[in-house]
């Protein structure tokens, strides 16, 4: 079988992936169920998935390949699901936390537990609560949060989002314009997201289910057309840089740009370089005992959580270390060491 050469990618600083980076193979269905979270409000429906939008989905995987979650309670503001989630999170106030979150989680876990997903998707239509003085203005910030929360509870980087933009008001608001205007905004800032509209809905007969299906139709689309590629990165930091640590920023951006995304990191501060290069020396000297420990570390890590790394498509080797190197001796072969 003929395989792609291994590419190995060295990086001096922590990699930041545009938004551009992505692998245009064609679109493959991937093994294992497709989850939703549905979390949709129009006026002062809440809108059901059974309606059309959980039908149109089993058309498309097939119904044993798909699992809809969706919230039947007052979906009110961004900002209050915000704060629902962060206090549900952290264990705060629990007298004051909103059920919005709690109530979402009691039916989410037992749904997908010991279920191996294909793919997550949150269905996105909140805001008509936002478009109002003090919320608007902060609208676009609250809802990147919410997605990010999303994103990290359920350990999906990749996850994709559908942003149902709020209708137009009678008459029309300043706020309600900025609402709107935020809501795209987010989903064009975003790989995996888009936004459909909601302001002819009132006009039409069977609105709502015309609605779910556009919903499901752009849900599908994103989940076919996602980022391909399994991708490994190994990072070597200093202890302080939470930007490297594989369940913060570093893994949700390179997991929202690209396909499969591995992340093995060995973060440890002041160390030299003689711990990661076996044959380190310093200057005129002769290569000390015990080096190369941390290398071994890594690599026996990625072994053990990440298997061959040849069964990648990129391997990227992201280094941040070097402080504990300026010093007589070690500073006059760094380059060389870095190289090795």
């Amino acid at each position: 079988m003929h395989m792609k050469p291994l590419k190995i990618i060295a990086a001096v600083a922590l990699l930041w992936l545009s938004n551009g980076a992505a692998f245009a193979d064609k679109p493959t269905e991937e093994p294992g169920q497709h989850l939703f979270l549905f979390v949709c409000q129009l006026g002062d429906t809440i809108l059901d998935p059974k309606e059309s939008f959980t039908p149109a989905l089993n058309d498309a995987f097939g119904k044993d390949n798909v699992i809809v979650v969706a919230a039947d309670n007052q979906v009110e503001s961004v900002q209050a699901w915000k704060e629902s989630i962060r206090n549900a999170q952290r264990k705060r106030n629990p007298d004051r936390t909103s059920p919005l979150y709690p109530a979402l989680g009691d039916k989410l876990w037992p749904a997908i537990r010991r279920k191996k997903l294909a793919s997550a998707t949150l269905i996105w239509l909140v805001g008509e609560g936002d478009a109002k003085p003090g919320l608007a203005e902060d609208h676009h910030t609250n809802l990147k949060e919410v997605i990010w929360l999303f994103k990290r509870t359920l350990r999906r980087p990749d996850l994709n989002v559908v942003i149902g933009r709020i209708p137009k008001t009678n008459p029309e608001t300043a706020h309600a314009t900025m609402v709107r205007a935020a809501q795209v905004k987010v989903a064009n800032e975003m790989v995996r997201a888009d936004w459909v509209d909601t302001g002819d809905i009132s006009t039409l007969e069977d609105g709502i289910k015309v609605l779910e299906k556009r919903l499901a139709e752009k849900a599908v689309s994103l989940i076919r057309n996602a980022p391909k590629g399994k991708h490994l990165f190994l990072l070597s930091g200093q202890s302080n840089m939470a930007n490297l640590y594989p369940d913060s920023n570093f893994t949700q951006i390179v997991g929202s740009n690209l396909g499969t995304v591995k992340v093995i990191s060995v973060a440890e501060g002041g160390q030299p370089m003689r711990r990661w290069h076996k044959k380190w020396k310093p200057l005129g000297g002769t290569t000390p005992e015990n080096t190369g420990d941390l290398y071994d570390k890594l690599i026996a890590k990625m072994k053990d959580r990440a298997g061959d790394p040849k069964d990648y498509d990129t391997v990227t080797f992201v280094w941040m270390q070097g402080e504990s190197d300026t010093v007589k001796g070690a500073a006059e072969v760094y380059h060389d060491s870095l190289k090795g």
